[in-house]
């Protein structure tokens, strides 16, 4: 009895040690923000479910938008909404992807998963450095206070 009891203990103190607010991320960067592809316009960037979004869209014209996600640990691409000649989004290595994508009044993006505690978004448009006021982070589409966009836990 008194061995489940410490068994018991010992999971409990697990569980909250790992469910411990210092482990997830921000709230700026959670839930997925309201926005329409040809709508809007800009970088929309959320974590859901385990996994990170990042998208482009455009409402008028065509814009490149390019630059790279580094992180602390391994980051696996999950899953990339098709792309147009010339662009990609690849792992550059272990910890960092390297995108480009052209848009034009529609979506484009990809979606990647990491175990790290860190990660930075270098983002460009059109070859410039993206104003932090295209850049909305999470539910509430909060703009960063800089870029490069560095999240950590």
């Amino acid at each position: 009895m008194k061995r489940n009891i410490a068994i018991l203990a010992l999971l409990l103190a697990a569980a909250a040690f790992f469910c411990n607010p210092a482990f997830a991320w921000p709230r700026q960067v959670n839930g997925k923000p309201a926005y329409k592809p040809g709508k809007n316009f800009g970088y929309y960037i959320w974590h859901l479910d385990k996994s990170w979004h990042v998208r482009s869209t455009s409402k008028k014209g065509v814009h490149v938008f390019s630059g790279i996600v580094k992180g602390d640990k391994k980051l696996n691409l999950k899953y990339t909404i098709p792309l147009g000649a010339g662009d990609y989004v690849y792992l550059l290595n272990e910890k960092t992807i390297k995108f480009r994508m052209t848009t034009e009044k529609l979506e484009n993006g990809f979606d990647f998963t990491t175990s790290g505690n860190s990660l930075t978004f270098e983002l460009e448009l059109d070859k410039n450095k993206a104003p932090k006021d295209v850049i909305n982070l999470g539910l509430q589409r909060n703009h960063p206070t800089t870029n490069p966009v560095v999240v950590n836990r």
